[in-house]
């Protein structure tokens, strides 16, 4: 997984993805390295990848808000059938669950007023 941040750092993102699913080879349950791998689907624009290491990284970690918001970025980006729907479930748990900045809600809940909205 470190090694994975330092392709990541350096752009190298093929060799980044290649580190972090050697991460998660080496140990399924590493919610860091699915996180990781989360992200750079996001970067990449392949969203379904993202939302598949998303998952994985929450069933493997204990609570964080932040994934369920990178979950939820991930599903309204993708947009298929029934990503709107259940991005606005993953923007209310982590709206629920965030002890951060309050400027860090804007957007998340922007997106739930928007799909509630529809």
């Amino acid at each position: 997984n470190n090694l994975g941040g330092v392709y990541q750092k350096a752009r190298e993102y093929q060799n980044a993805h290649r580190a972090y699913w050697q991460a998660t080879e080496i140990r399924a349950d590493h919610p860091d390295a699915w996180s990781n791998l989360g992200l750079l689907g996001m970067v990449s624009g392949d969203y379904t990848e993202s939302i598949k290491s998303f998952g994985r990284a929450i069933q493997h970690a204990t609570f964080s808000p932040d994934l369920h918001h990178n979950l939820a970025d991930a599903l309204y980006l993708r947009s298929e059938p029934g990503d709107r729907e259940a991005a606005a479930h993953h923007y209310e748990i982590f709206l629920k669950a965030w002890r951060g900045a309050p400027s860090e809600t804007r957007i998340a809940a922007a997106r739930v007023r928007e799909i509630r909205s529809q």
